[in-house]
């Protein structure tokens, strides 16, 4: 039972989210609204893309990948593959830990992002970026079933309210204008407004491949009379080759200028608005199924259970992203800088995070040339906690920098998950 079981586990992991992470923005945990500027700024909020000091910028194929799920941690993976061997006590520990982690589902996702060619000229950008999505949700009586005997009567029910995943790889190709002074719009004797400039972006997306699950439906049931009955349904689409668009809103406020270089300012910015792709190559459903009727201890000489595996064509489907609301505020007082952010998604999906996203970030420039940053990103709901450290170098002409993310703790063996980003920018 527990070999089928774990079948299933696989079916829904073998297939390789959202939410927006740039190089820049993974030292501050994704507390970058009123951060970014240039090119990046498409990607946060396109008001800002003039928000730089010199003619344009141009960005040397920065990256960013993460790595998260909220049941194996590092410590837990060490010990648990660390070869020894293990009494009884030791692996219910270790059972027991797994089951009180992972809640009611357990969650995993993997994001990357590569941008190709990131540039931007005075209120003008352009941006293409090579994304690949990965998230998954799996009921935790799948957990339990395959660490715990099967001895007590139970039913299980698994359906799609905890099970899920989506696998989605796509190119973006955006273009912003950004940086528009709306103060100028109002008459002369309102000038006590502050400062507000908006922006916006539209983006071409290039499907390359998707797979999500569609259907999940089964049963698990033990009894005397009946014995083991298990069905268990597996449906998910595929498809490559889609064609979408999207479009992206941004506003921010000079809320309070104090000097030149003491100063807070505020934005909010709408993405994915209108968000689709539509798949129109190589489009299937695939079903997967396992079936035991009435399986008793005195009939294992028979075959234990039945599969079936197959593939049926589709006409073309479109799959959506949801959208996303970002509300940030940025404090700077000379070299010191802080920030706070807010993030959400609206739409549908049980792969898909709906909890809001609460980060903060705090740099200081070290020598006028060497930023250090951290960010730390609050446990909501299903949002684990994020904690980020980054350096680089900051020149008029030159930027680099690096970060790393730890995902679950405060960069400690408890982590489980992690994120790592680098950038170079070019100014002229």
């Amino acid at each position: 039972m527990k070999k089928i079981t774990l079948f299933f586990i696989i079916i829904l992991f073998i297939n390789g989210l959202f939410g927006v992470k740039t190089p820049s923005s993974l030292p501050f945990a994704n507390s970058y609204l009123q951060r970014s500027s240039g090119a990046e700024s498409l990607y946060w909020n396109p008001a800002l893309i003039s928000n730089v000091n010199t003619s344009g910028e141009w960005m040397s194929m920065p990256y960013v990948i993460e790595i998260e799920n909220n049941m194996i941690s590092v410590d837990l993976y060490n010990r648990f593959f660390r070869g020894r061997h293990f009494n009884y006590e030791e692996i219910t520990a270790i059972k027991n830990e797994i089951l009180d982690a992972i809640g009611d589902r357990f969650n995993m996702k993997v994001n990357l992002k590569i941008i190709l060619v990131g540039m931007s000229f005075g209120n003008y950008a352009y941006s293409t970026s090579t994304n690949v999505l990965f998230k998954s949700s799996l009921h935790s009586d799948f957990i339990e079933l395959a660490f715990v005997s099967n001895d007590e009567f139970r039913i299980y029910d698994f359906g799609d309210d905890h099970n899920d995943f989506i696998l989605l790889g796509y190119q973006d190709f955006t273009f912003g204008y950004g940086g528009y002074n709306v103060n100028q719009l109002f008459p002369e004797n309102m000038d006590f407004m502050p400062n507000i400039t908006v922006g916006a972006g539209l983006s071409y997306l290039r499907g390359i491949y998707t797979d999500r699950l569609s259907e999940f439906d089964g049963v698990f049931r033990t009894s005397n009379e009946d014995g083991v009955v298990l069905y268990q349904s597996v449906k998910r689409i595929s498809g490559e080759r889609g064609n979408g668009i999207k479009a992206s809103l941004g506003i921010s406020v000079d809320a309070f200028q104090f000097d030149e270089n003491h100063y807070i300012t505020t934005g909010m910015s709408l993405d994915n608005i209108g968000a689709s792709i539509r798949w129109t190559y190589a489009l299937n459903e695939h079903e997967n199924t396992v079936r035991i009727d009435s399986l008793h201890v005195n009939k294992l000489d028979k075959d234990i259970y039945t599969e079936s595996n197959g593939k049926t064509e589709l006409k073309a489907f479109t799959t959506k992203l949801p959208l996303n609301l970002k509300i940030g505020a940025l404090y700077k007082f000379n070299e010191l800088s802080a920030s706070i952010d807010y993030a959400q998604n609206f739409g549908s999906g049980v792969a898909i995070s709906f909890s809001p996203e609460i980060s903060f970030g705090i740099e200081y420039i070290l020598g006028d040339y060497f930023p250090i940053q951290i960010g730390h990103r609050l446990p909501i709901d299903d949002i684990e906690m994020a904690n980020s450290i980054g350096l680089g170098l900051r020149l008029n002409r030159y930027e680099f920098g690096a970060a790393y993310q730890s995902i679950g703790s405060f960069h400690s063996y408890s982590n489980t998950g992690f994120a790592i980003g680098s950038y170079m920018k070019f100014r002229f």
